[in-house]
């Protein structure tokens, strides 16, 4: 008897470090690798959104000459026939007064619906760096052994260490350095 509790003892013991080492082992396994990523930082440096902005500048200031031009050939229209109105019978005035209030309608409608034109394709070009980069992350955090990788913004402060937003920009800028923005044609 006194013999057999020795003996589990004497195992006892002797199985000890090996279970710590696997409870030690088990521990540092379940240790999450963290890094993050600031996403904002990545929209405000990377070439492919500086791309994005040029293209959709070039369009909103092509728009807003045409909006210009035919405004300013509305405010003549409208001057002119504010001289005419005493020279006119009441029914023509009436009925270019309409004319010119139906264009200046259409006019705003055409405005609206190229600010939704611009917007549609600035958020489908977005979409496009935005899928790019999931996958940079995937690829760089299965490279790197990340577990976790999180958004900056979901922080108040998070240790230099951690960041590794810069290597994001340059491998989202080597991998999309542009993207075209397409536009549906008039």
């Amino acid at each position: 008897m006194r013999g057999q509790r020795i003996l589990r003892w004497v195992s006892v013991l002797l199985l000890a470090p090996v279970m710590m080492a696997s409870v030690a082992a088990a521990q540092q396994a379940a240790q999450p690798t963290i890094a993050v990523i600031d996403v904002q930082k990545v929209f405000r440096e990377a070439a492919a959104i500086h791309s994005i902005r040029s293209q959709i500048d070039k369009q909103v200031a092509t728009y807003k000459k045409e909006i210009t031009r035919q405004e300013n050939e509305l405010r003549a229209k409208q001057q002119e026939l504010s001289r005419q109105k005493t020279l006119l019978d009441p029914e023509a005035y009436r009925e270019r007064r309409g004319e010119v209030d139906r264009r200046l309608g259409r006019l705003e409608r055409y405005s609206q619906n190229r600010k939704r034109v611009v917007e549609r394709a600035f958020a489908t070009a977005r979409t496009t760096v935005l899928k790019t980069l999931r996958a940079i992350v995937n690829e760089f955090a299965k490279e790197k052994g990340f577990t976790i990788v999180f958004r900056k913004s979901q922080f108040l402060f998070v240790s230099p260490q951690y960041e590794v937003t810069q290597e994001i920009i340059k491998r989202l800028d080597a991998k999309l350095p542009t993207v075209k923005v397409e536009l549906p044609s008039e």
